[in-house]
């Protein structure tokens, strides 16, 4: 996977998935992904800030820019820092 905002994305649900039980499951949209973290606790403007990038990337057809991928890889850290530290 090229494009750093996906890969940012799958790095955070792998991490949730891995440390914290909290899998996406294949039906689920990034946004209701989002509303199961919420709901189990993290509810955090990290999350939902690379949702919305994610989105932006996958679903607009924009290949991400250096901004982006700062601030997406921003948000994986941030997300990591909070939640733990394996990825």
């Amino acid at each position: 996977m090229r494009d750093a905002v996906l890969r940012c994305y799958a790095d955070m649900t792998r991490h949730f998935g891995r440390n914290r039980q909290l899998e996406r499951r294949k039906a689920m949209t990034p946004r209701e992904f989002d509303s199961h973290l919420a709901a189990a606790g993290m509810d955090d403007k990290d999350i939902h800030r690379l949702t919305r990038l994610f989105e932006a990337v996958r679903y607009n057809g924009r290949a991400s820019d250096e901004p982006m991928a700062q601030e997406a890889r921003a948000c994986l850290n941030s997300i990591v820092s909070s939640y733990g530290t394996d990825l």
